[in-house]
């Protein structure tokens, strides 16, 4: 019989230390838009703030660390394809 793979979970306070963090991150990005006069990277930076505000408030609702990983990697893609088309300025 094979045995199931439990993910451990993670403190409370550990999930509203990172839902403070980023969301300081984010109100950051937010406040540096206007450092840029280029739309390009102004759009990248609120884009940028956009995920890390997300992430912050999954991050409440996650209570093991698969979760977590999960939310980083969807970031981390959500970011990548803001770059993507914020810096090419990709229209659809």
């Amino acid at each position: 019989m094979a045995a199931e793979r439990v993910s451990p979970p993670v403190p409370k306070a550990v999930a509203g230390f990172l839902f403070l963090l980023f969301w300081a991150v984010a109100i950051v990005a937010w406040c540096l838009v206007n450092v840029s006069n280029e739309p390009g990277p102004r759009g990248l930076i609120a884009d940028i703030g956009i995920v890390f505000a997300c992430a912050g408030t999954a991050g409440l609702f996650v209570a093991t660390r698969a979760g977590f990983t999960a939310i980083f990697v969807l970031s981390v893609i959500g970011a990548a394809l803001f770059v993507l088309g914020d810096l090419t300025q990709a229209h659809l």
